[in-house]
């Protein structure tokens, strides 16, 4: 009996070897092809097999998810998942296995084996269709107004396109005969709508204003105390270029905002205290001057609100061995000049890098050298100055950055401090013309920077003005000066949609 106990231990196991080397093999076999058939292979021979595969994967576009299933003598199944737009297709298929002879088994290719119910010469489509774009909506919730507004829309439609496409779907089609079967078939996602927050009325209002002037004008509106840009115009001078938004030019004495709060903020200047305006100043053997209309009454020993409301160049020219780079460019930050937010369309908020020497420092000090900003950079600053702190512009809902770190607050000293000396400038200054309006007290700066195009030495001009909750900027590419230009074109706007 013992013998007979050994004997059948024996005998059991290759019992199971003999009745599993089949179905093992087989599942070998079905295992390998189907790792070859996931990375874009087919690893049995066939004629075809390749070209065949490489159709269907081409009218996929994209490689699936490929496992062996359970193998029976002679078949086996594969799972197959394709991950494909709007959803994921998952099925399975069967596929032959044939013994090729000394127990070497292998998967005969077919085009069923890969898409259920397909044969050679099927044609097999899958298209990808697309749901409703989404609209740009104004604030009043219509859609947004094209017309000087189309450059900043162009940029929106572009880096949110995303957003307002949706997802497309996917429709699987196999054509047998002549006769198209849809295998499968997933919605696609409508697109979102974008509401931003420009008002469509004083666009309006801005961009007729505009067109009385010749040359590329655009004007910006924020709203101070949330931020929202209410009006990006442009005028049909402009050909389309969003200069509101994306000009790149020399700031002139509107940039003596960021001069006031860094002599503040570093030499503990008050707006009244005394500055030096003289006739001339030099810098590395170039001779800073003033406007031809400067007063020159105003010359001399005068308070910091004067110089700046008078717009003194020399006296700004003259602090610039006084403050250095770093205390320019933290006021600047401040104010909300030279970064680079993401509003979710393009937008240039103005650069100061450093100066290469005294002399590019000193014009920085005036708004020339290399000082480059748009009329939204602007706007935002005066718009800063008026809110008593660093106003973060933008447009569309759910878009809304934070201040960038490391940005300095404004203190309420630094804040009365400024709005006191901006007030002068309308009071008794080049903005002078701003002044016996209804409404809220007005602060403003003018600004003239010269430019050569052309051979010729041109001028831009600016006016930055706030009132209430409303801050604006008004940019002439080619004009006289800021108070003759640019400032009539903000007080006609002022005047228009009446105090905020």
């Amino acid at each position: 009996m013992r013998r007979l106990l050994i004997s059948a231990a024996l005998v059991a196991p290759l019992a199971l070897a003999g009745c599993g080397s089949g179905p093992q093999a087989d599942y070998s076999a079905v295992q390998a092809f189907a790792s070859g058939l996931a990375g874009g292979k087919v690893t049995v021979a066939g004629a075809g097999a390749a070209k065949e595969y490489q159709s269907i994967l081409t009218a996929m576009g994209t490689k699936p998810t490929v496992t062996a299933g359970a193998v029976a003598r002679g078949s086996a199944t594969l799972h197959w998942s394709w991950s494909l737009p709007g959803g994921t297709w998952t099925y399975d298929t069967s596929v032959s296995v044939v013994d090729k002879g000394s127990n070497v088994w292998s998967p005969v290719w077919s085009p069923a084996a890969v898409i259920p119910g397909m044969s050679t010469g099927d044609k097999l489509a899958v298209t990808h269709p697309r749901g409703a774009r989404g609209t740009i909506l104004a604030a009043d919730g219509r859609p947004a107004p094209v017309g000087s507004l189309a450059g900043v829309l162009s940029g929106i439609e572009k880096d949110q396109d995303d957003k307002l496409n949706g997802m497309p779907g996917t429709k699987v089609e196999l054509t047998h005969a002549g006769h198209a079967t849809e295998l499968a078939s997933y919605a696609p996602t409508n697109g979102s709508n974008l509401k931003i927050t420009v008002r469509r009325d004083w666009q309006q209002i801005a961009e007729g204003i505009l067109n009385q002037s010749g040359p590329p004008s655009a004007m910006v509106a924020i709203q101070v105390s949330t931020g929202k840009i209410l009006v990006a115009a442009n005028n049909n001078a402009a050909g389309g270029f969003p200069y509101a938004t994306m000009a790149r030019s020399p700031s002139g004495s509107t940039f003596k905002t960021v001069d006031a709060l860094a002599l503040i903020r570093h030499r503990h200047f008050t707006a009244d205290s005394t500055v030096t305006c003289p006739l001339h100043f030099t810098v590395l053997g170039f001779q800073f001057k003033n406007d031809k209309w400067y007063p020159p009454s105003s010359l001399g020993n005068i308070p910091l609100k004067e110089a700046i409301a008078q717009s003194c160049n020399t006296a700004q020219v003259s602090q610039h061995a006084f403050v250095p780079y770093a205390s320019l460019k933290d006021a600047a930050r401040t104010l909300g000049l030279s970064q680079d937010y993401d509003l979710g369309f393009p937008a240039f908020l103005g650069q100061l890098p450093p100066p290469g020497n005294e002399f590019v420092k000193a014009e920085d000090m005036i708004g020339q050298g290399d000082v480059l900003v748009s009329p939204l950079t602007m706007a935002t600053v005066i718009a800063s100055i008026q809110a008593g702190h660093t106003v973060v512009p933008w447009m569309i809902d759910g878009i809304r950055p934070k201040v960038a770190a490391g940005v300095t607050p404004m203190s309420a000293h630094e804040a009365a401090e400024l709005k006191t000396i901006f007030r002068q400038v309308v009071l008794d200054g080049t903005a002078l013309g701003l002044s016996g309006m209804s409404g809220a007290p007005i602060i403003a700066k003018t600004g003239t920077a010269e430019f050569v195009r052309g051979g010729q030495v041109l001028t831009h001009t600016w006016l930055i003005a706030a009132q209430g909750d409303i801050a604006v900027c008004a940019y002439v590419d080619v004009g006289h000066t800021g108070a003759a230009t640019s400032l009539p074109l903000v007080r006609q706007f002022l005047s228009a949609i009446g105090p905020q």
